[in-house]
C-alpha cells in the first residue's frame, strides 16, 4: 500500500487556478480581525508559512483547534482557507466535514459507508490538488473508527495508495480542554499576567494532560451477572450491573474503581456475598472490541456456584489519545475565552459589515448588556 518512490505529484490547473497562497494577506486578517487570540495568531502564521513554503515538507500539516464555542476557532479557519484558495471556503478544494451533520450515525452500517466514503474523499481531493485542506468539526465527536481512517493521511508516508498526501492541510476543530483553557487563563489573568504574556507551552501541556487524563478506560463498558440455569446448565444473565463509561480519573463509585495500580470491582451478590475481583488496567484497543472477559470468583461464596461476571467493553480510546500521543499533530492551537471588549469589538466588526454603522454604540452597549447578563448566571461561562 505504501511506498517510499521519489515522486512529483502533478498539480491540476484548476488547483493553479484557484491555488494562490498569501501569507501576508493571513497575517493582515488574523490581525485586523481576531480578538484577543496572540497565541493562535502566531502558531497559525508559523505554521501554515512554514508549511506552504517547505518544498517537500515531511507530512500533511495537521492543526488541532482546542477551546469553547463562539472563540474564533471556524473563523480562524475561513481566514486559513482565504489566504491559500482564491474562493476562500468555496473552494472546490476546501471541504469541511461536521460530525453533528456528516458523521451523526453510529451504527456499524453507517460507520462501514463514512469510511469508505471519507477515504475517496480524501484520495480524490489530493489528487486533483495536493495542497487540499480538510476541515473536520466537533471532531471530538465523530465516532472513533474514522478518526482511524484519516490516520493513514497524517502519518510520514511518501505515499497512501499511490497518492502523496504531504502538502494537504487538516483542521481538526473541537471542545476538548475548553475547560482546562478557561481555567488556566483566569489563573493568569488573576496574577495580572497579560494575555499578549501567556506562554504557549503551557496551554500545550494543560490541553494535552486535560485530553488525555480524561481519556476513557472504556467509552462504553457493560458489568453482567450471569447464572447457571438449574435445569438446563446453561449461564443466562441475571442482571446488569452497569452499562457506561468508565474514566480512570473517576472516585469509586459504587461497582467499579481504580486504585492507583489495578481496576477494582465489587458486586453484591445475594449467593456470593461480596465479590471482589481485580480487572487489567489496559485500555481497550480497537481489536478487543466486544470482547467480553469472564471471571468467575468462587473465592467468598457462601452458598451455591458462583455466578460468572462478564465485562464487555465496545469502545475505544478518545481520538486525542492516538493523535496526540503518535506526534500526528502538529500544533494543537489553544483559544483563549474572550473579554467583553474582544466581544464588543467583534459585534462592531459584524455590525459594520451589515452597514449598519448608525447607532452602533447604541447597538453594542444593548447587546453586551444581554451577554453579560447571560454569562454573570453561570460564572464557570464567564470570559475573561
Amino acid at each position: 500500500m505504501y511506498s517510499s518512490a521519489p515522486t512529483l505529484e502533478p498539480v491540476t490547473t484548476v488547483c493553479k487556478g484557484d491555488f494562490n497562497p498569501n501569507i501576508t494577506y493571513l497575517k493582515t486578517l488574523l490581525t485586523k480581525r481576531l480578538y484577543g487570540q496572540p497565541l493562535v495568531r502566531n502558531v497559525v502564521v508559523k505554521a501554515i508559512q512554514s508549511h506552504l513554503t517547505t518544498t517537500k515538507p515531511d507530512k500533511a500539516l495537521a492543526l488541532s483547534f482546542h477551546g469553547s464555542s463562539g472563540v474564533g476557532k471556524t473563523f480562524v479557519t475561513t481566514m486559513i482557507a482565504k489566504s491559500i484558495f482564491t474562493s476562500g471556503m468555496e473552494s472546490p478544494h476546501v471541504h469541511y466535514y461536521s460530525a453533528e451533520v456528516d458523521f451523526k450515525h453510529a451504527d456499524e452500517l453507517h460507520i462501514r459507508e463514512y469510511k469508505k466514503q471519507l477515504r475517496h474523499d480524501i484520495s480524490t481531493a489530493v489528487r486533483r490538488c495536493q495542497h487540499a485542506m480538510f476541515i473536520f468539526d466537533h471532531v471530538d465527536r465523530m465516532p472513533r473508527d474514522l478518526i482511524d481512517t484519516i490516520k493513514p493521511f497524517l502519518e510520514e508516508y511518501t505515499r497512501v495508495d499511490g497518492i502523496n498526501f504531504r502538502k494537504a492541510i487538516f483542521i481538526l476543530i473541537s471542545h476538548s480542554a475548553s475547560d482546562a483553557i478557561i481555567n488556566m487563563t483566569m489563573k493568569l489573568r488573576s496574577e495580572e499576567i497579560e494575555r499578549e504574556e501567556f506562554s504557549l507551552e503551557g496551554f500545550e501541556e494543560a490541553i494535552t494532560k486535560s485530553a488525555l487524563g480524561r481519556q476513557a478506560w472504556c467509552s462504553d463498558l457493560k458489568i453482567d451477572w450471569y447464572h447457571d440455569h438449574p435445569v438446563t446448565g446453561y449461564y443466562r444473565k441475571i442482571q446488569t450491573y452497569l452499562h457506561r463509561p468508565v474514566y480512570k480519573h473517576e472516585e469509586k463509585e459504587q461497582y467499579i474503581y481504580f486504585n492507583g495500580t489495578h481496576w477494582i470491582l465489587h458486586l453484591e451478590t445475594r449467593s456470593a456475598g461480596r465479590i471482589l475481583m481485580y480487572v487489567r488496567d489496559k485500555p481497550m484497543r480497537p481489536e478487543e472490541v466486544r470482547k467480553p472477559w469472564r471471571v468467575i470468583q468462587k473465592d467468598h461464596v457462601t452458598f451455591g456456584d458462583a455466578p460468572e461476571i462478564r465485562l464487555t467493553c465496545s469502545g475505544h480510546l478518545p481520538w486525542q489519545e492516538e493523535l496526540l500521543t503518535q506526534g500526528l499533530i502538529d500544533h494543537v492551537v489553544p483559544f483563549l475565552p474572550l473579554s467583553v471588549e474582544h466581544v464588543e469589538m467583534c459585534i462592531r466588526d459584524v455590525l459594520r459589515e451589515m452597514g449598519k454603522e448608525t447607532n452602533m454604540t447604541m447597538v453594542c452597549t444593548f447587546l453586551i448588556v444581554r451577554l453579560s447578563t447571560c454569562l454573570i448566571k453561570s460564572p464557570s461561562n464567564w470570559y475573561w
